[in-house]
């Protein structure tokens, strides 16, 4: 589980300040200052050659907003899974239940469209171009319905940084997702006998 995974501040302090000595930086303000392109390339050489590299880039327990292996309760939340996302029957079920314990509000999502351009489905993050409008910048051959399930994710993201509504029922009244499908968006509960089939039959993928 997350909270076996994750340390203390302590426990990663040494692996972080690592890297920040690979980049020269001496001060936290120097280290805020590096590029995502640098900070990656030498978080990605030290997580290879620092003992503990790998742990230190879990969840860290800081004590206030994550805590004793949970996040922070009682903050809203817009949480969901994709169709063909590495387990996808059992990463339903953990957002699922890790959304009931830890939100009085949880809106959950489920995306089970199809990507043009191959066979792989909607696979781990696939959701971010349609999260974030950024369609255009995708290889993939994306169609009308694509444009209109970003639309709609787009227009919910919003409403709920605004008012903390996406615009359909919460987790607690029901426990239905909102589906955006192959066909039609529409609030229900998704198909689990097609996500074990994808889990027994399908490799996962990314991009």
């Amino acid at each position: 589980s997350l909270g076996m995974m994750m340390s203390g501040p302590e426990k990663v302090s040494a692996f972080w300040s690592e890297v920040k000595n690979r980049l020269d930086c001496k001060t936290l303000e120097q280290f805020r200052a590096v590029s995502p392109e640098r900070l990656f390339e030498e978080w990605n050489k030290a997580k290879g050659e620092v003992k503990g590299g790998v742990s230190a880039c879990f969840p860290v327990n800081d004590g206030h907003f994550i805590v004793s292996g949970t996040q922070a309760k009682g903050i809203p939340y817009v949480i969901g899974s994709n169709s063909h996302d590495m387990a996808p029957p059992m990463l339903y079920a953990m957002s699922k239940s890790w959304a009931k314990k830890n939100a009085p509000d949880a809106y959950f999502y489920h995306l089970s469209r199809m990507l043009p351009g191959d066979n792989n489905g909607s696979w781990h993050s696939a959701d971010l171009w349609y999260w974030f409008g950024t369609l255009p910048n995708c290889w993939r051959p994306m169609e009308s319905r694509d444009y209109e399930i970003s639309e709609q994710m787009v227009d919910a993201i919003c409403n709920f940084a605004k008012t903390g509504d996406p615009g359909w029922e919460p987790l607690s009244k029901g426990g239905k997702s909102m589906i955006f499908g192959d066909e039609k968006t529409t609030l229900g509960k998704p198909n689990m006998l097609q996500m074990i089939k994808v889990l027994l039959t399908t490799k996962p993928v990314g991009e």
